[in-house]
């Protein structure tokens, strides 16, 4: 794959094939690129589990269902053009441990920039921040 490649946001609603048009994607892309190593991550474990059924269907139905080598709960292995190509598909459960922890290190990282990066340009962050809101810093509210 390209070194610049992008990414694509689609919304869609429910039952419009959003699962069905991933495991296409997933599916062309283990019967076309070499040692391919691909990474599925649904919102539970039943939903991993189709993703896995509809990844298997697809090749099937591309008429290369005899190169599934293994084709298990969370992994597929699909025989590429020589023995040792090996193209890997894993549909992986999200975990909300790792989203918890995830999102703490992002509000931490942020934390920690606004208060040591923010402060050295600026005397004080909240000050700043409270003049940008309200145009004028009020130093003593009994004046």
């Amino acid at each position: 794959m390209s070194n610049n490649s992008k990414m694509l946001l689609g919304v869609a609603p429910r039952r419009f094939g959003k699962s069905i048009a991933i495991a296409m994607l997933v599916a062309a892309g283990a019967l076309v690129i070499p040692k391919l190593v691909q990474a599925i991550f649904a919102t539970s474990q039943r939903i991993s589990g189709n993703m896995g059924g509809y990844v298997k269907e697809a090749i099937n139905m591309a008429g290369q269902g005899h190169r599934i080598i293994k084709f298990g709960e969370e992994v597929i292995q699909v025989q590429g053009d020589t023995p040792d190509d090996i193209r890997v598909i894993n549909c992986y459960p999200a975990n909300p441990k790792i989203c918890s922890l995830f999102f703490f290190v992002l509000i931490i990282t942020a934390i920690i920039y606004f208060l040591f990066f923010f402060h050295r340009q600026h005397s004080c962050p909240v000050l700043f921040f409270f003049e940008r809101c309200h145009g004028e810093i009020v130093t003593n509210m009994y004046e």
